[in-house]
């Protein structure tokens, strides 16, 4: 038996080394794929940016709160800049941090693309979901830059200890997979094959604004292979109290915090430090950079995200979370489901965003003078 376990470790060690020489000296000079080659539809709004490269001055980032609920089009007739603003929706299921930084420091350091103002919503450390669990999705990203940042962010946080290792345990297996190459060869295959469907863009219809509404249709490739939309929302509509739930949720975390400051000193101080740092690397790039909190946020967000936003720059953060403040985001009428706003529900919030920006650039411009 021991010896077993010996040659198990040495042939294990083995795998890991010559999988890590195929990764550094060969994977790397063929350059097989891009840096978005794990996600469909972040390749091909990375493809649509880079062929309307001087189109865009705004961009926001973000999960399906973004994606389904941020319309362009309202933004860039609301919002009051010297250059006329026109954004782009760069939002994508699923999309969370740190995978959304991955997202951003491509974009900008390896695609060179350049905005006036970028917008990134916010959330914590979450552990990766069993449906992504080892999958290209969550390993193509977590390369030791972002490996690092979860496991110090997640450390550093309000998480319970048991939610801190598992969480830690999650991304450390993703890490492995990402290390050893997992799956690479078979997807840069599959990639390449594919490649001449990706320069194109089915996932935004008709739209050019990488903005793509919930329906009660599924709508898109990527999309209508997670869910049938149309199921979800007629479940949602045989019981909407869940959005209830939602509103009363954030209230009572939002009053928590009111009525006991102390509770905002404890905050994710390297998230926050993290934060600020690419703040003042985006603002040497000529960008002013903004973190964003969606309304809806599940119940373990609230104790990380609000002391957060404490700490950030108020010229660099919207919250559009509270639900005292904005209770017709909470209202079932304006719903498609439990986290994701209708077609009004997604005017009424891009509208609060246009008036969240507005009055940021007016506390830079009088800083400015």
């Amino acid at each position: 038996m021991k010896k077993f376990f010996i040659n198990l470790i040495l042939i294990s060690a083995l795998i890991f080394i010559v999988s890590r020489i195929l990764g550094v000296l060969v994977y790397a000079s063929l350059n097989l794929t891009p840096w978005s080659w794990g996600s469909e539809i972040i390749d091909q709004k990375k493809n649509w940016l880079n062929q309307h490269r001087d189109e865009y001055n705004m961009l926001v980032i973000g999960s399906s709160r973004v994606y389904r609920q941020v319309d362009p089009e309202i933004l860039d007739s609301l919002v009051i800049t010297p250059e006329k603003i026109k954004s782009f929706n760069f939002g994508v299921n699923w999309l969370f941090i740190p995978e959304t930084f991955y997202v951003f420091n491509n974009l900008v350091k390896k695609e060179g693309l350049k905005y006036n103002y970028v917008i990134i919503e916010l959330s914590k450390i979450r552990s990766i979901d069993y449906a992504n669990f080892y999958t290209t999705r969550t390993i193509y990203w977590t390369n030791f830059s972002n490996y690092s940042f979860a496991v110090k962010a997640i450390a550093s946080s309000n998480f319970a200890i048991h939610e801190k290792v598992a969480t830690i345990l999650a991304y450390s297996v993703n890490y492995i997979g990402n290390l050893i190459n997992l799956g690479y060869i078979t997807e840069a295959l599959s990639y390449k094959a594919h490649l001449p469907l990706y320069a194109g863009f089915p996932e935004m219809g008709a739209k050019s604004n990488g903005y793509n509404t919930l329906t009660t249709q599924p709508i898109g490739s990527s999309f209508s292979k997670e869910e049938n939309t149309e199921a979800r929302h007629l479940k949602f509509l045989s019981d909407t109290s869940a959005v209830t739930r939602r509103l009363h949720m954030s209230t009572r975390q939002f009053d928590k915090f009111e009525k006991n400051p102390e509770l905002l000193k404890r905050y994710n101080k390297y998230y926050a430090d993290h934060l600020n740092k690419m703040i003042d690397e985006a603002k040497n790039n000529g960008t002013h950079l903004v973190f964003l909190m969606s309304p809806r946020v599940d119940l373990n967000q609230y104790n990380e995200l609000i002391p957060l936003f404490n700490n950030i720059n108020p010229a660099h953060q919207i919250e559009i979370s509270d639900g005292r403040k904005y209770p017709e985001l909470y209202m079932a009428a304006n719903s498609f489901d439990e986290t994701h706003l209708n077609t009004e529900g997604a005017k009424i919030y891009t509208t609060i965003l246009a008036t969240k920006m507005n009055e940021l650039i007016k506390m830079v411009e009088k800083e400015k003078r």
